[in-house]
């Protein structure tokens, strides 16, 4: 799971790399934060499907999924700051003004709405280690489920990055793969385990 999480960073940069000569504004910047927090994020699920299936202890990926958890907790707090704070800088006010400025078809506001309910779902999963054992958990992570969905909407609709074809596969890849890891975990879970965690 470590080299998994290496690699996909790894594809993240080299799809995000710049053209030599670009100056590496915050625009240019912030997407790369938001392509490495879903990578990482999708192999906390993977990660999850696996180790069910090999009938790995629950301990055998903490370590992984707590160092990779802090990292996409700064990239998911990056990726719409850097944005927000140049266009504040360019002059185009606070969020509520600049975004729909920027973004003016439907679909885009559509998709930018997605990414800040995706958000939220995602800070809400961060008091997990306070919550992780209530019943109503269950609803949390099923929330978190449906913010994965709308983080690949997002993506397709707003990442220019998905404009390269090699990527854009890969992005079907990791949307048809969670899925799979979805319904794998949570059928392992109702028959064996019990437990209320989908992710680890």
């Amino acid at each position: 799971m470590w080299l998994l999480s290496a690699v996909v960073v790894l594809l993240a940069i080299i799809v995000w790399l710049p053209e030599p000569g670009d100056e590496l504004t915050a625009y240019v910047l912030f997407p790369l934060f938001g392509i490495v927090a879903f990578s990482l994020m999708w192999t906390h699920y993977i990660g999850g499907a696996l180790r069910r299936y090999l009938g790995l202890d629950k301990d055998v990926l903490r370590t992984q999924f707590m160092v990779t958890s802090y990292i996409v907790l700064f990239c998911i707090l990056v990726h719409p700051a850097l944005l927000e704070f140049q266009l504040y800088l360019d002059g185009l006010g606070l969020p509520l003004q600049s975004l729909p400025a920027v973004y003016t078809e439907a679909s885009e506001r559509l998709a930018i709405l997605a990414g800040a309910t995706a958000l939220i779902c995602f800070l809400f999963y961060e008091l997990h280690r306070f919550f992780r054992d209530k019943s109503w958990w269950t609803y949390v992570e099923w929330a978190n489920v449906a913010a994965m969905l709308l983080i690949l909407w997002h993506g397709f609709t707003l990442g220019g990055e998905l404009k390269t074809d090699w990527f854009q596969t890969l992005w079907v890849f990791y949307g048809l793969s969670f899925v799979a890891a979805v319904i794998y975990s949570e059928y392992h879970k109702r028959r064996y385990d019990h437990g209320n965690e989908l992710i680890t």
